[in-house]
């Protein structure tokens, strides 16, 4: 025991006789009292000389001790809530990178501001959490940004913070959106609040890092590291915003996106680094405002129209335009280093007169040659290798020098011909982009007329195709049946030319049937997010099958509406130069009930609203085909059938005919007939034309022909047929069992020529 490390010290119970010690009592002598209380003391001083060693093994034992932390942060849960060691009644978080732990940390928040306010440590760990509320005077704060990590569970449908919530810090975390795993474009952190603090944060892979509507008072910003956010901060409402020490990283910023979009008046960005490739570094409409750091890379530092703001910028940027700058009232200071201008007019207090530009020119070359015939300088001084005149010649002029430089307003070269030798390219203006195939370089006419002289933007020219496509569906577009270089991708890749594909499509799913939250809508928007797509100006086409798995959920016209709408609005927003095709609910070989048709002519109907092109009649393209054009189960097809099918869809990807053409025609069953009669399906509809010849007369209820297996209907049809007589002509109908190939009289027929030109449906409730 650690109690041994002191010796027992018994209290002084002795009594001094201060003449004769008596002979029957305890007393002592002088001497003897003297020598018991040196003892004691020493006795004393050796356990004080222990005391240090007491105290740290005391110390060791009670840290060793597994429910420390427990304890501790019982007391301290009127201050500081631990995440891991909640009070009584919540769940404890878990952190290990795996478990949900959502509910631990909501009801940690709710139970803070119910008590009055508190702040939330998160320790070491990694803490996958659903979306959160947080409230009013409730603060986040980890162990350090490299340890303690929050990070948004996939698939969620909401920020990871979000509320209407004030007097909030968020400090010393990592917080991950988890955007690989995320279908929806969310943001890390939205509040509508004020007083707002973040500080010593690490925001990650998430759409946006913060979306902040200040209802008043400040927000705060310090020491925030941005990475793998296509969109950053946003600055909306009333109030101000004091941010300093802001670091954005990464190359997935959207090129067309700001990294801070600020509408706060009397705000101050302090410290701004950025070294990404964007149009815009910064879009401020808040008035009263100053901005510094360094912002390179970046097409245009700043993008402002208010008054007032000051700017201080390091960069490497070059602006060369027609630049506006009206200063008449208002004050606008802009202080850059290394900030290459061209302006060509300047208006300042409303004067709109052409800024000419002033100075000495200087000339230093060995040997300077022009051969013209006139040429007129006029200057008030030219000074050539330090001479203050120069000798202009009614001859030639060779001038030979290593660089020859002229600034000058306007030169004029009258020649009867230019002849510029140049061992290496010449080197013109940077051209600017026309569109993906040339770049131009300006020029202009002797008339004044602008031209454009087109350039090389290295763009293959060759005359191989160039379709780029995406493929949303179902296990159709999936391959189930056949191999990765025998599947209906594939076939259609080849057939059309396209060159480069993303598939996205998954089994089991549907325009509504939402299996594994990949129905075709979030399919899309997958494509939308995939960083794989470098371009996305150049997808050309976006193409969408299926509709059968449907069947199995819950679906409504207006919901098939609303779905396909959605899939047009977002592929014409992320991929603007890509067409969509519909090609609504394969099939195979299942029985083709009325169900099946219902829901084929609902999605068939949603998708021709949308207004993109749809592919009709699919449901028919393998009906009743032999067995070996599907591979066993009914539903999808074998490789030759997969082939067959991207013929049609070919034919309608590339603007041609889609239906079935190829069947074969009427043959004979009784020697008296001969057949002249071509069958073909367009759109689930059979279509008979052509004559048949009765050589000797056929009674009634005679089998007088087959039709081909794909026409055979489902339902018993009639089929009218017109004999021609000198004179007259009669209706002769003839009728097709239900499921029978056979042509069947009605009435018994007589000698001479027949016609038909009919339709009926392959499937009865075909129309309903």
């Amino acid at each position: 025991m650690i109690n041994n490390l002191f010796n027992p010290v018994t209290p002084l119970k002795f009594w001094c006789q201060k003449v004769l010690p008596l002979v029957y009592d305890d007393s002592l002598s002088y001497y003897e009292v003297l020598c018991k209380v040196s003892e004691k003391i020493n006795e004393l001083i050796e356990n004080n000389e222990n005391l240090p060693d007491y105290i740290t093994e005391e110390i060791k034992q009670q840290l060793s001790d597994t429910n420390l932390e427990k304890i501790v942060g019982s007391y301290l849960t009127d201050f500081v809530l631990n995440v891991k060691f909640p009070p009584e009644g919540i769940p404890a978080s878990i952190g290990d990178g795996v478990t949900n732990d959502h509910d631990s940390i909501q009801m940690c928040i709710d139970y803070a501001n119910e008590n009055g306010g508190k702040a939330l440590y998160f320790p070491d760990g990694v803490y996958i959490t659903s979306p959160l509320t947080l409230k009013n005077n409730v603060s986040i704060f980890g162990a350090s940004i490299n340890s303690s990590v929050i990070k948004l569970k996939a698939n969620s449908t909401n920020s990871l913070f979000s509320g209407t919530s004030s007097n909030n810090t968020i400090s010393r975390i990592t917080i991950d959106g988890n955007i690989a795993s995320q279908v929806n474009a969310l943001t890390l952190i939205s509040l509508n609040g004020s007083n707002i603090s973040f500080d010593n944060l690490v925001l990650s892979n998430s759409n946006k890092a913060i979306n902040i509507i200040n209802t008043g008072n400040i927000v705060l910003m310090n020491s925030l590291r941005l990475n793998n956010c296509p969109y950053f901060i946003q600055l909306s409402g009333a109030g101000y915003a004091v941010c300093d020490n802001l670091c954005f990283n990464n190359t997935s910023v959207a090129s067309s996106n700001s990294l801070i979009n600020n509408s706060l008046p009397n705000s101050m960005f302090t410290n701004l680094y950025s070294i990404l490739t964007i149009n815009t570094a910064i879009t401020n409409t808040g008035t009263n405002c100053y901005y510094s750091g360094i912002i390179k890379n970046a097409e245009n530092i700043i993008n402002d129209n208010t008054n007032n703001i000051t700017y201080n910028f390091y960069g490497d940027k070059k602006i060369t335009s027609n630049k506006s700058i009206t200063e008449a009232t208002t004050t606008k200071q802009i202080y850059v280093t290394n900030l290459n201008e061209t302006i060509a007019k300047r208006n300042v207090n409303g004067d709109s007169s052409v800024e000419v530009l002033t100075g000495n020119k200087t000339q230093n070359s060995v040997i300077n040659t022009e051969n013209v015939t006139t040429k007129i300088i006029n200057a008030t001084n030219i000074e050539v290798n330090g001479r203050t005149s120069e000798e202009i010649l009614t001859g030639n002029k060779t001038q030979n020098s290593v660089v020859n430089t002229e600034n000058v307003t306007s030169k004029i070269i009258n020649a009867t011909d230019i002849n510029l030798n140049t061992s290496n390219p010449l080197t013109y203006k940077t051209p600017g982009s026309l569109n993906k195939y040339f770049k131009y370089v300006p020029f202009k006419g002797q008339d004044g007329t602008d031209y454009s002289v087109l350039v090389s933007n290295e763009y293959d020219f060759s005359l191989k195709p160039r379709r780029k496509a995406i493929y949303i569906g179902d296990s159709y577009f999936n391959g189930v049946g056949a191999t990765p270089t025998t599947d209906l991708v594939c076939y259609i890749n080849k057939k059309c030319g396209i060159v480069q594909h993303w598939n996205y499509s998954h089994g089991a799913t549907g325009f509504i049937r939402d299996t594994d939250s990949l129905k075709f809508y979030n399919q899309l928007v997958q494509a939308s997010n995939d960083s794989r797509i470098t371009d996305k100006t150049e997808v050309t086409d976006i193409i969408v099958a299926g509709g059968l798995n449907d069947t199995g959920a819950s679906w409504t016209q207006t919901a098939l509406y609303t779905e396909c709408n959605n899939i047009s609005t977002l592929a014409k927003t992320a991929f603007p130069n890509a067409k969509l095709w519909y090609i609504p609910f394969l099939w195979i070989n299942i029985p083709y009930s009325y169900d099946y048709h219902r829901l084929y002519i609902a999605i068939n109907k949603a998708c021709l609203k949308s207004g993109d092109a749809t592919l009709s009649g699919a449901p028919s393209w393998l009906y009743r085909m032999d067995s070996k054009y599907q591979n066993g189960d009914d539903i999808h097809p074998s490789a030759i059938g997969y082939e067959l099918m991207s013929d049609y869809i070919c034919n309608f990807l590339n603007g041609g005919y889609q239906g079935v053409n190829d069947l074969q025609l009427v043959t004979s069953t009784v020697g008296q007939v001969d057949y002249s009669i071509c069958c073909e399906i367009v759109n689930s509809i059979i279509y008979l034309k052509g004559n048949f010849n009765v050589k000797a007369t056929i009674p009634a209820i005679t089998n007088m022909g087959n039709l081909p297996s794909r026409a055979i209907p489902q339902s018993l049809t009639v089929l009218p047929c017109i004999y021609y007589n000198t004179g007259s002509n009669t209706n002769s109908p003839l009728y097709i069992q239900a499921n029978d190939s056979k042509i069947t009289t009605i009435n018994s027929l007589t000698a001479g020529t027949y016609h038909i030109t009919t339709s009926y449906p392959l499937y009865p409730f075909i129309g309903v």
